[in-house]
This record gives structure tokens, C-alpha cells and sequence, in this order.
């Protein structure tokens, strides 16, 4: 599980809530205080119970990277859920990275949370926002192609 480091400042460990209600203790493996990211691992007790063990998915990653125009959604809520359409609307070269490029999206601000997935209409992940793609503005996501995640993705796939 990747998430916003800025939402989990100071904190060890988090708990991921499934749709089912059950909660599924992680702790926070690294954190990447370039990006703003932190990396979450399932808590050791969690790892090794099968009853607890999560059912969900892993997104997939996007294989291309963002296009002008294209459809996205993103998902954000705490209590409630809320899930906002929006369009790709531009690529803002970031400042600290000369090849990064955030990804803009007429997607209003407050529909958008720290740690929030953009997903492309495929429902493969695009980005994600974080402290570092918001100072940038507020509707920007930082593209999953920058964080080198394809390795650490197949590395887990097996």
C-alpha cells in the first residue's frame, strides 16, 4: 500500500479499512520524503493469519503515461467515500524533478485527499496526490511511472 507520508506524520503504523469493515493493520515500511510518499507493509501478525487476510485486489499501473484529454477518477473519504471524474488537463514539468511531470486535472481540489489514486478509465493507477503534488496546485498527482514502482510491483507479483 502506497499513501501520502504528510497524512501519516509521526506514525508508525495504520490500519487499512476494507470495504467489508474489517481493518487491516500495516506498518509504515518507508517513507520517501522527495516524493512525499510513504510504503506500507501488512503488520507481521497480519502476514502470517489467513483469516485476516485482505481481499482486495492490488491496482494495476498504468502503462503509459498520461495523455492530454484523457478520462480519470479519483477516490477520497474518509466516513464517505467519494469518487470524482476528471480530465487530464495538463503535465507541469515538477521544479525538483527535470523529467517529472504532474499530472493535472480539472478535478475540483476539495473532491481530493492526501493519498488520494488517480485511476485512467481502465482502472490501472495513474498517481497519487501528495504533499509534494499539491504545493505544485491543488488538482495535481504525482505519476506512479515516477516512483519506480513497476520493479517493486512484479517483485511482488512474483
Amino acid at each position: 500500500v502506497m499513501t501520502d507520508a504528510s497524512a501519516l506524520q509521526g506514525v508508525g503504523q495504520a490500519s487499512v479499512m476494507l470495504p467489508d469493515g474489517r481493518a487491516i493493520p500495516f506498518v509504515v515500511s518507508v517513507r520517501d520524503a522527495s516524493r512525499d510518499l510513504a510504503y506500507l507493509t501488512p503488520a507481521t501478525s497480519t502476514a502470517t493469519s489467513t483469516a485476516a487476510q485482505p481481499a482486495w485486489q492490488p491496482a494495476s499501473f498504468a502503462t503509459s503515461a498520461a495523455r492530454l484529454g484523457e478520462t480519470t477518477v479519483t477516490i477520497a473519504g474518509n466516513a464517505v467515500p467519494r469518487i470524482a471524474p476528471g480530465v487530464v488537463t495538463s503535465l507541469v514539468p515538477l521544479a525538483s524533478a527535470t523529467s517529472t511531470r504532474l499530472i493535472e486535472t480539472d478535478i475540483a481540489p476539495g473532491s481530493i485527499a492526501p493519498g488520494s489514486p488517480l485511476f485512467d478509465s481502465e482502472g490501472n493507477l495513474l498517481g497519487i496526490s501528495t504533499g509534494v503534488s499539491r504545493k505544485a496546485g491543488g488538482s495535481n498527482f504525482l505519476p506512479v511511472s515516477s516512483l519506480g514502482m513497476s520493479a517493486v510491483q512484479k517483485e511482488n507479483r512474483g
